[in-house]
Order: structure tokens, then sequence, then C-alpha cells
């Protein structure tokens, strides 16, 4: 909503195929929008992202443990197979937010550099071709969580 309020506009991009957030012209509305845009759409994000993947893999790794104690003061049979376990589930977890931080990285950072180089003042390295790839980038970012969940997920793989 904040072209409606006279803050930056969308313009067809790259092809022409679809619209974005006009990151070329140099109105003072339009680098506000810009900068708003890169720190509420990609910064901001991207370090919710990383510290809620981080909270992920921490709880994964103390309930394995506690799962661990539990079982030692029950006299478990196999406590070192329940250390491989905890240790594979906590790498497991580790690896698939891994990845899916670096699948979003590698999905939104594009767009991210394009808008900083229009911010920047490097406009002339832009031409349809090199605002084109962060479009489909992005697109494609929809398409990656559904596909790492389904592989890394037991049943799946059977």
């Amino acid at each position: 909503t904040p072209p409606f309020f006279g803050f930056g506009n969308y313009v067809p991009e790259g092809f022409q195929t679809s619209c974005t957030f006009d990151y070329l012209t140099q109105s003072k509305g339009n680098v506000i929008f810009n900068i708003g845009m890169y720190i509420g759409n990609f910064v901001i994000p991207v370090g919710i992202i990383i510290f809620c993947y981080y909270q992920i893999v921490k709880a994964v790794r103390v309930h394995e443990l506690e799962m661990l104690k539990m079982a030692q003061k029950m006299n478990a049979s196999h406590p070192t197979s329940m250390k491989t376990g905890a240790k594979k589930a906590d790498v497991q977890a580790a690896k698939i937010s891994i990845i899916i931080v670096f699948l979003y990285l590698l999905s939104w950072t594009p767009y991210a550099i394009i808008a900083l180089m229009a911010l920047t003042g490097r406009r002339d390295h832009l031409n349809p071709y090199t605002a084109e790839l962060p479009v489909l980038f992005a697109k494609t970012s929809a398409m990656y969580n559904p596909f790492i969940y389904a592989i890394n997920h037991p049943k799946f793989r059977e």
C-alpha cells in the first residue's frame, strides 16, 4: 500500500511479464520505499529465519539429551544406540535447517542485490536479462520447502 500514499511505484519488470517495485527511479519516495522493501522483505525475514532454525536445532538437541538422560536413569539396555540416534537426529535437523536457509537465500538474494545496485546508483549494469533473473529465482522459492521435507521424511524414502 505505500505506493497508494505516494511512496514507490510498481512497474513491469525484465521481460514485461509481471510487475515489481520500481527500483530504477531515484525519487525520494521511491528510495524510501525501496529501502523499506529491502529491510522489511529481506534483511528482517533472513534474520528471523536464521534465528528460528537455530532455535529448532537447539530444541532438538535439548530434547534428545533429555531422552538420553531418561533412558540412562531407567537403565535402558542400549544407551549407546540412543546416543547414536540422538546425534543422528541433531545432524538431520541441522542439515535440513541449513538447506532451507541456503535455498531461501539463493531465491531472494538476487532480488536484494538488484535492489541494492539500484539504490547505490549502479543501474548501468541492469538490463532486461539481469532484471528477469531475480524474478525467476524468487518464483522458485515456493517449491523448495515441500521437496526438502518430503525427501527427508522417512515414509517418503521407503
